[in-house]
């Protein structure tokens, strides 16, 4: 099972696993399931069932999956606890949960883009406060733990992105965490938002007209004893 998003996870998994595994991805945006199913039928890929479900309250039955993978959105989860412990009740004795996110907004420790929460916070104001908590040092790890899993390990690595011009950041903003922090925009605010951050992107462009961006993410994975 893997929380979806635009189904990227999914798209890389499909490659990885035997034709006869059950591959299940659930996200609690309809847009990015559309998108997700979008993208699978432009590849030809069968076989893989979406479905609209709160990670926070999974209607799977206990011991249903091998492998629980949540890619850049535990930041976003309002209740951090009871995700962790529905991804572990719905896996198998034996099985692993992996969890890929960022301790922190790439344009938070990138000083590139610090012009984008000031945009944000001129354009949304006080919709920009979030219910979300945001994530604690080490908490993803500790939580794993407390739900008696083994064999953990973490990782940290600082990625490079890089986006070929402003319209595929804007499509990537929209694919992950920080689509919450657009859909704090006000509707009536959004492109002009758009605008202005897309003037900033052009003082970001190589000579072959590429954005670069840096992003910090933590891996941790860990097992359910048999």
């Amino acid at each position: 099972m893997s929380a979806t998003g635009t189904g990227v996870v999914l798209l890389e998994a499909v490659g990885h696993l035997q034709s006869k595994t059950r591959l299940v991805g659930v996200d609690l945006t309809e847009a990015m399931l559309a998108r997700a199913a979008a993208e699978l039928a432009r590849r030809g890929l069968r076989g893989i069932d979406l479905q609209l479900m709160d990670a926070e309250s999974l209607s799977f039955g206990d011991s249903s999956f091998d492998l629980v993978f949540c890619a850049f959105a535990f930041s976003s989860f309002p209740n951090k606890p009871q995700a962790i412990r529905e991804f572990v009740r719905v896996l198998r004795p034996g099985g692993r949960v992996c969890v890929l996110d960022s301790p922190d907004w790439y344009f938070d420790h990138d000083a590139r883009w610090s012009w984008h929460s000031e945009l944000l916070e001129a354009f949304a104001g006080r919709g920009i406060e979030s219910d979300v908590p945001p994530p604690r040092p080490g908490e993803l790890s500790n939580l794993l733990v407390a739900n008696d899993l083994s064999k953990l390990v973490v990782a940290e690595e600082a990625h490079e992105l890089t986006f070929h011009d402003a319209e595929e950041w804007w499509r990537w903003s929209w694919s992950h965490g920080t689509r919450l922090l657009l859909d704090a925009i006000p509707e009536s605010n959004r492109v002009d938002f758009q605008e202005a951050a897309f003037a900033e992107l052009d003082k970001l462009q190589s000579r072959e007209g590429t954005i670069a961006a840096t992003i910090r993410a933590t891996l941790a994975r860990a097992d359910k004893p048999r």
